[in-house]
């Protein structure tokens, strides 16, 4: 485990701003944040800080919708048991 990096699984199902694409949220180490973010048509790199306040208000929305990290991990580890052994 990287203890920088967190996995949840998010288990609501209809519509949310997570369904708008993958992103990542990060801190660089002089405390300024950047994101990542992919499109249908590109992917963006911003620092903006109106697109940065959008995401992370998605994060916030988005682990208000997921399992636990323990529960997640269990979660995954149950599925890959089930599907790949």
């Amino acid at each position: 485990m990287l203890p920088n990096v967190t996995v949840q699984v998010v288990l609501s199902s209809g519509e949310h701003d997570g369904n708008t694409g993958d992103f990542v949220l990060a801190t660089m180490e002089d405390r300024s944040e950047i994101a990542y973010a992919e499109t249908a048509i590109r992917s963006i790199t911003t620092d903006d800080p109106a697109d940065l306040s959008v995401l992370e208000r998605t994060l916030i929305d988005l682990r208000s919708r997921t399992l636990t990290q323990e529960m997640s991990r269990e979660l995954i580890r149950k599925v890959a048991e089930e599907k790949w052994t």
